[in-house]
């Protein structure tokens, strides 16, 4: 665990904001890659926050520790309230959603909603090093007034001319924007054709965003035969995160308490019927071995008796005696009827 505090906090859009942690020893600086992503945790009332994975937006080459979130449950909502000062607690870095630079020589990289976070330390890193990667940047958003990262996109783009980037805006499209830069709609196959040239292979592809987003974008890929080692994943679900805030918790214990309920009616009815098979086995088995037998007599010929076994160490079965051996003769037995108390 590392200690930051909170140095600033921007609002990016209505709901995502931009965080810039400091580390408390100044002489401490996170070794990460691009592209990879930490847990972080606070203080509430004295006590430990559970704890999240988010995607680190900053270059490896800074010391300070910048991160992008969209504003929706407890926890988020929580942690924007936090104010300039307020201590911070980092764990990682994680995950390999990041650039080989030895393979990935021409990239293109789709982005949805939030998603957008670790291409933002990926482009910084790439600019900062003066890498001639080419990067195209395929953007998924809601609207053109709610783009996360949209000013430092454009700073990037500016100074890096190997970077190109294109919106793909599934809403509204302000009127002033570049319509060669700002589609309408959603990612398509026509869109990836038309970037690539229909020359698929000698990309590497990265897609990072929710499960339909990214799911999509694969099946796009598929379609055109892109071999999947060309394709890198991340997805942003509530699977990475670690610790449960309040809302999940409410949401758990009742179905545990329902599990467990259900468990201890199922072992205690077993155990009852356990209890019971022991009580009326024996007598049930003693009745059968010494109850009247029954002797029935057709028409026939000859006659059979049945007469109980002697022997004590034989079954509860009757013995058979036959007087006569004219005819083969059926024997018929009755059941006695027990009474359980």
């Amino acid at each position: 665990m590392n200690d930051y505090v909170l140095k600033n906090i921007d609002w990016m859009t209505k709901d995502s904001v931009k965080m810039v942690l400091s580390p408390k020893d100044p002489s401490y600086k996170m070794i990460f890659f691009p592209g990879q992503y930490f847990a972080l945790g606070f203080k509430k009332s004295g006590r430990p926050s559970p704890v999240r994975c988010f995607s680190i937006a900053s270059s490896p080459n800074s010391s300070e520790i910048t991160v992008g979130m969209r504003v929706s449950g407890s926890f988020t909502k929580t942690i924007s309230k936090l104010t300039n000062g307020d201590a911070i607690f980092v764990y990682g870095p994680f995950g390999n959603f990041v650039i080989d630079e030895e393979v990935d020589n021409n990239i293109i990289m789709f982005a949805g909603g939030i998603g957008i976070t670790p291409y933002i330390s990926m482009i910084n890193y790439l600019s900062e090093e003066g890498l001639k990667v080419p990067v195209t940047l395929i953007f998924g958003v809601r609207s053109t007034d709610n783009i996360p990262f949209y000013k430092d996109l454009s700073e990037l783009e500016a100074k890096n001319k190997f970077l190109r980037i294109f919106y793909v805006v599934a809403d509204n499209i302000a009127p002033n924007m570049n319509p060669n830069k700002f589609i309408k709609g959603f990612v398509s196959g026509e869109l990836i054709d038309s970037i690539t040239a229909k020359n698929y292979n000698p990309y590497t592809y990265f897609i990072c965003g929710p499960k339909g987003f990214k799911d999509n974008i694969i099946n796009l890929l598929e379609k055109r035969n892109v071999p999947t080692g060309n394709i890198i994943t991340e997805e942003f679900t509530p699977s990475t995160q670690l610790g449960t805030d309040a809302e999940q918790e409410k949401k758990l214990i009742p179905k545990y308490t329902y599990l467990a309920s259900a468990l201890t009616f199922g072992l205690g009815t077993l155990f009852f019927m356990a209890i019971d098979l022991v009580r009326y086995v024996p007598k049930i088995t003693n009745a059968q071995t010494t109850s009247t037998p029954v002797t029935q007599t057709d028409n026939s010929s000859s006659t059979t008796t049945v007469t109980p076994s002697t022997d004590n160490s034989s079954t509860s079965q009757p013995a058979q005696q036959n007087t006569t051996t004219t005819t083969p003769q059926q024997t018929y037995y009755q059941a006695p009827t027990t009474r359980a108390s």
